[in-house]
């Protein structure tokens, strides 16, 4: 397995694409089934996509999550919850 410090983890999320994260998705899944209504009333406007690393496991980990706040405070717990927003000073 290779290091992470082999790898510019910056250069990699930044060149990140929604068809590289579904490509990588579904060759590590085999499928994922998604129900139409999920394709017809999908939008970003008030969502965001979180990606962490995990440097144990040298895997990337994509979570997409509601905006309810303002999008820069965000606190995320130590089991990767969303516990906060717009409560960071």
């Amino acid at each position: 397995m290779n290091n992470s410090n082999e790898y510019d983890l910056n250069k990699i999320q930044s060149e990140l694409t929604a068809v590289k994260v579904l490509v990588a998705i579904l060759e590590s899944q085999g499928s994922v089934r998604v129900p139409i209504s999920k394709l017809i009333d999908a939008t970003n406007k008030d969502k965001e996509l979180l990606v962490d690393f995990d440097p144990e496991s040298q895997e990337f980990i994509f979570r997409a999550f509601k905006i309810t706040g303002d999008i820069n405070s965000i606190l995320i717990d130590k089991d990767e919850n969303i516990i906060k927003e717009n409560e960071i000073e």
